[in-house]
Formats: structure tokens, C-alpha cells, sequence
């Protein structure tokens, strides 16, 4: 048995070593193979780069798994950006987006993909692009098999929603056997081929019932080359073969509405899709222009719509907010949109404010201290000489002038109407002070005299809001149905215009006709237009335009554009139209039509004519026109005869030798008593 043992020993030890060496050849074959695969993909890569990528930023994009593409070094003076995938075949690498975004930061547009799960690229490139805040641009994407028989990928690949941002995403696969489901596929694959290429198919959403997502370009050799020799990146936009495109429009006429669609800025797309033949539906979820809730991916209204890819494009006077810039594209500019306020008209002052209007509050204030310092002026320079003086004391004590501070103060006022006293003590200070501020007065009497001339010949309003900083100083609330009315001064360093903004309220529409049609005044925001029109909103009432006027300053200017998705495949064809439109002048033909077709041009009228000045004839004087004055007169002569009887009581009422309300000081009494004394 031992020796039976001793003899087969050999023979298996023989046999494992056959099959050691059998594995080790395979494992030789099967590496020298995959690098000759490896090899053959970069010269493919090099040769589409060349051919398709050569744009002016002269940037590639190189994402591989590792050990490929590294001979991969473009072309000429090509700058090759190498991101490194750290997943595997089924799990993705959730570090891939950051090193994505240098591409963003670099400008770099096009992309070279060649990793395991090739499924991990298009979400990293999206977490990428939302991650980048200024810079934004439509992928050109080449992906390539890892294997020499990888299985199909391409379909898996072009099945994802986010495939729909680019119309250039290029498929290399190895050849299968039988021809597979694809657009344009051939009956027969050429079998010294072995690459397959494919393109997206964007003339259709992902999701779309019966879409095929590949369509057939070519097949491919490192001996033979290219078999049909056709465009790999061929401009799908340029004939969108009726694709449907989704426009987020709301009704805001003439800008855009949405039955029908039609409107000013919904030309734009109609004629895009006219010359590059697509159609368009609309896409209104009611929420106007939107809000962009970034921290889970979501939003609504316009805005929403286009940044969780339920729409293509966006109208509706959009302005260049920078609330929205981070999240979404902007077309080109084009003309302008400008914001104002609907405010109060300015209403006739009363005939009570009549004697206060010539003269401002701030110079009422420095009469009122002339006054006051020319009866203390008096009264100071009066005791001064009785004491320095004494030579003029007798004539002072006649005279009886500003001997105290109360009739200082009545003979101070009685100067600033013209009402001097008749007689004054001959070579006294008192005399020289007292013609220095009858000189001030005269020239105030006069100005005052003149300025009210004035205000009784031409009617005066209270001051109209022409501005937003006469809208801070009034302090009018202004209303509109949405918060985008006050994007573009929010930020505003100036301090009347942050007060203007602090006064703004977002109200529901029924609401704001309710508050728009009472009595308390109130402003209510609203567009002009580039042709001078204004946007017809529907708390702009007839009942609120006929009390109201529209400001004659605007309090923000801003060019239109079209709202679009991040790195927006359709940007630059877009741009080409809104460039011949405005070249064309077509954007003052589409808004005077709007105009005509859909607003009423009575209302239209009343707004433009509201900003102008109201010219009020020569007025006709009449009782009104004086209350204040009268209304003066009376509380004078109320104020007199009150005090009168107010001294009768003290003095009989109480029997007072002497009430409070005696103007002259005891030594005085006491020497007018000494001089009645000695005459008798």
C-alpha cells in the first residue's frame, strides 16, 4: 500500500503543475490581450479627440478606472485633466463630483470616460455642475469599454434621465455578435470591427413610450479605422425632428401666457422652433415666478421647473436675479424690463395749511428762534442800560418797552408782522439792536409775502412720489403678488432704498385689489416695457388707476432673458435667435401686437397719461382758500378774550392785588406808585 502510495505521487503532482502552468498561460493571454484592448482604446480616444474635441479651450477630461487611458496625452498643446474612479462595478465613488468640478473651474468641456460602471459618470457630473456656481457648459462625452468583451452598456447609460443635458454623448462598445436594438442599426456587423459606436438619442425624453435610446453611427478597427466615416458628434439641434420642447410660462401679459401660448417673449421659442422645427408645450404649476429650494434638490413655479428638469425654458421678464443665477442659465441679454410703483395722486393742499406754506419746516424753526432770541436780545440789552446807564432810566421807564421777557416777546412778534412800537428811548442801545432786528424781519416779511403770492395764485399739491427715495420718505407700503419685485434692490447699500424695500409686502391677488380699491393709499407695483407699454396685471383695477398715477422713475432696471437649464443644450442656438430678433426689430413688433391682441389699450392709455404733470389754471380765490387765516384770526381773538376774563377773575374773582398775568416787574409798579405818590 505504502509503495502503491509512493508510485502515484508523481503522476498528481504532475498534473497540478500542468494545470499551474495551463493558468499561468491563460492569465499571460488574457493580460496581454487586455492591454492590447487597452492600447487600440487609446489610439481611438486620441483619434475622436482630434477630430471632435479640438475646441478653443484646448481641455480634455480624462475620468478612467486605474492602470487605463494612461498613455492617453491629446493632442498638440491639450491640457489633460485625469480624474481617477475609485468604484467598482457596483458601486459608484462618492468622491467623483469634486474632482469633476475642477473641469468647471478650468473650462473644460469635454470628457473622456472609461470606468467600470460608466452609470456613475452622468450624476457626478451633475452634482459637479450644481456644485459650480459661475461656471456652467453642456457635456461632449466619449465613453469607451473597459474589456475586449464587456457586455452592453450604451443602453443602461443613455436609459438615465440626466442623459437628456447633452446631444453629444458618443458610445464605443464592442461589436456583439448580432445586431441589437438600436435606431439606424445595420443588418449585418462587420466582424473585422469589433467597436460599435452609438449616439444619444435626443430628439426624445428619457422615459418617452416606445424611445429607442441609441442610434447606430459607425463601426470601428485600430487596422481598418472608421467604416462609414460619418459625423460622431452631429448637430442634433439644428433639426430637433419635432421634438417637444417644454416652456414654463405663466399668464403675464404681454410677456407670456399660456392659453394660447403666446405672448411677447413666448415668440422667441415659437420662432426657435420654428427654424429649428420642434414645438412647444407649456409647463404652469401656478406659483409665478418660483422659488429654488436647494438643499433637497427642489422648487416651484418657474424657476422650480427648470431647475428639477420638468422644463427646457422659462418666461416671464426674467431679470437678471441673482437669487437664481447660481441654479440656473441665462440666455443672452436682450432690451430691457423696468420696474415701478403705481403710488397716489398728488391731492390739493387745504386752504388751512395756506399760511404755513410758503416757508418750509426748517426755516419756520429758525424764525421761531429769531424770534425768541430777539426778545431775550431786548429784554437783556433793556436791563443793561437801566444798570450801566442810569442817565436813561426815567426815559425807559416812560417809554415802557421790554421791561420784561413777556412783552419782549409779544413786541418780537409784533415786529415780524411789521408792527413796530411808535416810540423808542432816543440814543439807547435798545434803539440800535431793535433797528438791527427790525432790518431781519422786514426781509423775512417780504419773502414770506412774495412765497405767498405765490401759493395763492398757483393751486399746490402735496409732493408727488416721482422716485424711489421720495417712496422711502413717504413711506408708502407697495404691494405685489410675488417677493421677485425686490430682488434687484434687496441688496442695495443705499439707505433710502433699503427703506423703500422694507416697505414692500407679497400679498395673494384678492387681497391686493381689496387693499388697491380702499380708501387708505396704498402703491401697487407694475412693469414698463421696453415700447413704453406696461404689464396688465389683475389688481391693477380701473378703480385703482383712476386714483393713482405711476411713478416717473423707475427703482430697477434690468435686460430680459430667457430662463434655461444649467449647461442648457439648446444656449447657443437660442442666443442666435434672440440675436436676429433684436437685430430685426421683432421684439417692438411681437410687444405692440401683444399689446393690441391682448390688454386694453383704454387702460393703457390712463397709465401712460398718468406720469405726466398735472397743469392746474391761475386760481380764482375764494373763502376756502383762506380758512387758515381766519382760522388764525379766531383762535388770536379766542386766545384774547379768553386771557381777558382769565385776568378779570384772578383780579376780582380771587381778589388779588396783583394776578400772574401782570406783565410789568414789582419795581416798577413800585416806581410808577412812587411817581403817582409825589404828584399828589
Amino acid at each position: 500500500m505504502l509503495s502503491s502510495s509512493s508510485e502515484s505521487l508523481p503522476k498528481n503532482c504532475c498534473y497540478i503543475l500542468t494545470i499551474i502552468v495551463s493558468l499561468c498561460a491563460a492569465d499571460f493571454r488574457t493580460k496581454n490581450e487586455e492591454d492590447v484592448f487597452n492600447a487600440k482604446m487609446v489610439y481611438l480616444a486620441r483619434q475622436v479627440a482630434q477630430d471632435y474635441m479640438s475646441d478653443r479651450l484646448r481641455c480634455i477630461v480624462v475620468v478612467s478606472d486605474e492602470g487605463l487611458l494612461e498613455d492617453f496625452t491629446g493632442y498638440n498643446d491639450t491640457t489633460v485633466l485625469r480624474v481617477l474612479f475609485n468604484g467598482s462595478r457596483d458601486e459608484c465613488d462618492p468622491t467623483m463630483h469634486k474632482y469633476i468640478l475642477q473641469a468647471f473651474y478650468h473650462k473644460c468641456t469635454r470628457y473622456i470616460v472609461q470606468i467600470s460602471k460608466p452609470t456613475c459618470f452622468f450624476p457626478a457630473w451633475f452634482l459637479a455642475r450644481n456644485g459650480s456656481t459661475y461656471e456652467k457648459h453642456n457635456p461632449r462625452v466619449l465613453f469607451l469599454p473597459v474589456k475586449p468583451h464587456a457586455t452592453v452598456y450604451g443602453e443602461e447609460v443613455l436609459a438615465m434621465n440626466q442623459t437628456n443635458i447633452s446631444h453629444d454623448i458618443l458610445i464605443a462598445e464592442t461589436s456583439p455578435q448580432t445586431p441589437i436594438g438600436a435606431i439606424a442599426m445595420p443588418k449585418e456587423i462587420d466582424p473585422n470591427r469589433p467597436v460599435t459606436l452609438y449616439t444619444n438619442n435626443f430628439w426624445q425624453y428619457v422615459g418617452e413610450p416606445g424611445r429607442i435610446g441609441r442610434i447606430y453611427l459607425d463601426e470601428w478597427s485600430w487596422e481598418l479605422g472608421f467604416k462609414n466615416g460619418v459625423d460622431l458628434y452631429p448637430d442634433k439641434v439644428r433639426d430637433l425632428r419635432g421634438k417637444v420642447l417644454r416652456l414654463s410660462a405663466f399668464p403675464y401679459l404681454p410677456y407670456g401666457n399660456n392659453e394660447p401660448m403666446d405672448g411677447s417673449e413666448a415668440r422667441i421659442l415659437l420662432e426657435f422652433c420654428v427654424v429649428y422645427n420642434c414645438t412647444v408645450v407649456d409647463v404652469d404649476d401656478g406659483h409665478l415666478w418660483g422659488e429654488i429650494y436647494p438643499e433637497n434638490g427642489t422648487g416651484v413655479g418657474e424657476a422650480g421647473t427648470i431647475y428639477m428638469e420638468l422644463s427646457d425654458f422659462g418666461v416671464g421678464a426674467n431679470y437678471l436675479w441673482l437669487e437664481f443665477w447660481p441654479y440656473l442659465e441665462f440666455s443672452n441679454c436682450y432690451l430691457y424690463g423696468a420696474l415701478t410703483v403705481m403710488v397716489p395722486r398728488p391731492e390739493l393742499l387745504s386752504g388751512l395749511l395756506t399760511p404755513f406754506l410758503p416757508f418750509p419746516l426748517s426755516l419756520w424753526l429758525v424764525i421761531v428762534m429769531c424770534v425768541v432770541v430777539s426778545a431775550v436780545g431786548l429784554h437783556w440789552v433793556t436791563e443793561a442800560t437801566i444798570k450801566f446807564a442810569p442817565h436813561f432810566l426815567d426815559e425807559i421807564y416812560k417809554n415802557h418797552k421790554f421791561i420784561t421777557y413777556t412783552d419782549s416777546m409779544i413786541r418780537s412778534i409784533g415786529m415780524l408782522v411789521l408792527q413796530q412800537p411808535q416810540r423808542l428811548v432816543t440814543g439807547s442801545p435798545v434803539r440800535h439792536l431793535f433797528t438791527a432786528f427790525e432790518f431781519t424781519y422786514l426781509v423775512i416779511t417780504s419773502a414770506y409775502a412774495a412765497e405767498l403770492y405765490d401759493f395763492l395764485t398757483i393751486p399746490r399739491t402735496t409732493k408727488p412720489i416721482n422716485s424711489v427715495f421720495d417712496l422711502a420718505e413717504s413711506n408708502l407700503i407697495w404691494m405685489t403678488d410675488h417677493e421677485v419685485w425686490v430682488f434687484g434692490i434687496l441688496h442695495a447699500e443705499d439707505p433710502s432704498i433699503r427703506k423703500a424695500a422694507s416697505n414692500f409686502r407679497a400679498l395673494p391677488t384678492p387681497e391686493l385689489i381689496k387693499l388697491g380699491e380702499s380708501n387708505h393709499p396704498y402703491g401697487l407695483g407694475i412693469e414698463r416695457m421696453a415700447g413704453g407699454h406696461y404689464t396688465e396685471l389683475p389688481y391693477i383695477t380701473d378703480k385703482f388707476i383712476e386714483k393713482s398715477r405711476v411713478m416717473r422713475d423707475n427703482y430697477y432696471v434690468s435686460p430680459l432673458v430667457v430662463n434655461m437649464q444649467k449647461g442648457s443644450p439648446y444656449a447657443n442656438r437660442l442666443n442666435d435667435i434672440i440675436g436676429r430678433m433684436e437685430n430685426g426689430g421683432l421684439y417692438y413688433a411681437w410687444e405692440a401686437d401683444c399689446v393690441r391682441k391682448y390688454l386694453n389699450y383704454t387702460k393703457q392709455l390712463d397709465m401712460q397719461w398718468s406720469t405726466r404733470p398735472i397743469k392746474y389754471p391761475p386760481k380764482v380765490l375764494n373763502v376756502a382758500d383762506l380758512e387758515g387765516a381766519f382760522l388764525l384770526y379766531f383762535i388770536g381773538t379766542a386766545l384774547a378774550v379768553g386771557l381777558f376774563f382769565l385776568e378779570i377773575y384772578f383780579k376780582k374773582g380771587l381778589k388779588l392785588k396783583n394776578s400772574f398775568l401782570n406783565p410789568t416787574p414789582k419795581w416798577f409798579d413800585e416806581y410808577l406808585l412812587g411817581q403817582s405818590g409825589s404828584h399828589d
